[in-house]
């Protein structure tokens, strides 16, 4: 499998997550709606509705292998394969099978949980827990820390490869 294909494959998972969920990127998991614990037990005790596939919601605690997780993403698995069966302009490459079909979405329910991560509310040390307004805070905090640090390496670089090429003048 070439790295064009696979990028290719990426993308499909990519716009499949962001129809399907209806967000611009992985951040706009930050505002998922997790599935309530109580919910998860109902349907694993059988004893509840399982997910709704016109209204797809993770359970955000928990990885890909929890039990309601895993339904999720057969659904999602289904939809991909629909949407590729019905889809006018298919795939240029050979369509993969279900399991790398899958490994793909399990991936990107694992990043877009960690961006679930970032913005769900944390404990406090008095045991509180952050306010919505104190998590926009901390979030928008640390992302100016991420360009900050970005930038400088950056420039480390920059300045690297600059001296490396005058070094190379003389």
């Amino acid at each position: 499998m070439t790295r064009a294909q696979v990028l290719e494959y990426h993308d499909v998972v990519r716009r499949h997550f962001r129809e399907t969920f209806q967000v611009e990127n992985d951040k706009g998991f930050i505002n998922h709606q997790s599935v309530s614990e109580e919910t998860v037990q109902a349907y694993a005790d059988q004893t509840g509705d399982g997910p709704n596939d016109d209204d797809l919601h993770f359970h955000m605690e928990k990885g890909p292998e929890n039990v309601w997780n895993k339904e999720v993403l057969e659904l999602l698995l289904q939809q991909l394969n629909q949407r590729l069966e019905d889809e006018e302009e298919s795939l240029r490459s050979p369509t993969p099978s279900n399991a790398f079909w899958m490994e793909l979405l399990i991936n990107k329910y694992n990043n877009v949980r960690k961006e679930w991560r970032v913005g769900a509310s944390r404990k406090k040390a008095d045991g509180s827990y952050e306010t919505p307004e104190e998590v926009v805070g901390r979030v928008e905090e640390t992302h100016n820390d991420k360009g900050e640090k970005a930038r400088r390496g950056r420039r480390r670089r920059d300045v690297r490869g600059i001296t490396a090429f005058i070094d190379g003048c003389y």
